[in-house]
């Protein structure tokens, strides 16, 4: 006798679902003994904190990245003018692309963020550079220091003067004068860039120059008493922190447990990692945005 349609299978399917549902009773019943999952450390992104990174002096850039375990930039209490000055080391950079690299110290009055030839904003009239230095350069390398004028997006005029082996201890002042173009008189610029470098890095040299120095880890420069003049007249016409007697705490504020990219832009730009009150849970949730860091 023929076995009627949908009934030979029958027995077959309810083992199945009886196994299924056993299946289903068992893990519930065992999930009830597997330990709770450990939460992940500021998950819901509920704790900001301010992090300090490090020191640098007020107006000034710096060449310290605290992505990397490397610092080139010292306050010293050693002036030459009040009480502090900043001392540039040449180090070993553990993170570059071979053993033989190496990391230069610097620090700039411009602004890094907008460009090689964006510089502090300044329309006074000078014609020499002033600045006291104390040095120890390794055999081969040269510390530099560097000035330019800028006027319509371009370098006006500029005076650089590289310094080789030490300054046996002591400060030397040094008077740098610039050389205009067409009658030689002074122009007014609208901006300028003002550099220290503890080693002679190709970056410093303009098209058509050659380098002729190589970075060595041990060189130092430390650098105070920074001023322009005019003519005859003797009167200092001061930069901003021209002897670096004011410091600042470089900081972010990121969740607390977690790092984010906000420490490469500058105390003045947007960061990319922002507290955001537009939250899932909690109070607070962590924005992402894609940011220029060239502005």
């Amino acid at each position: 006798m023929g076995v009627p349609c949908g009934q030979k299978n029958k027995p077959m399917k309810n083992h199945l679902l009886t196994k299924a549902v056993m299946a289903l009773v068992l893990m519930l019943y065992t999930i009830g003994f597997v330990p709770a999952q450990t939460p992940v450390p500021n998950g819901n992104f509920e704790i900001w904190a301010n992090k300090s990174l490090y020191e640098k002096p007020e107006f000034w850039y710096t060449q310290d990245d605290p992505n990397k375990a490397v610092v080139t930039t010292f306050k010293q209490g050693d002036a030459a003018d009040g009480n502090y000055s900043i001392r540039l080391v040449t180090v070993f950079d553990d993170e570059g692309p071979d053993e033989d690299n190496v990391m230069d110290a610097y620090t700039a009055l411009a602004d890094l963020s907008q460009g090689l030839l964006a510089g502090y904003p300044w329309t006074t009239v000078v014609d020499q550079f002033h600045v006291s230095v104390k040095y120890d350069v390794v055999e081969g390398d040269a510390a530099n220091v560097i000035a330019w004028l800028i006027k319509d997006g371009a370098i006006l005029t500029a005076t650089r003067y590289p310094l080789t082996g030490n300054s046996a201890g002591e400060w030397v002042p040094l008077s740098l004068p610039f050389f205009f173009p067409g009658t030689g008189e002074p122009i007014a610029p609208e901006q300028i860039m003002v550099a220290f470098v503890s080693s002679s890095v190709d970056d410093i040299y303009l098209t058509g120059e050659t380098n002729p120095y190589t970075p060595a880890p041990g060189s130092w420069l430390m650098v105070d008493n920074v001023f322009f003049t005019l003519g005859s007249d003797p009167t200092p016409i001061l930069v901003p922190n021209h002897s670096f007697e004011s410091w600042v705490d470089v900081a972010v504020v990121d969740p607390t447990n977690w790092t984010s990219d906000n420490f490469h832009f500058t105390d003045t730009q947007a960061k990319p990692v922002t507290r955001d009150a537009n939250a899932f849970a909690g109070d607070w949730a962590a924005r992402l945005e894609v940011k220029d860091r060239l502005g």
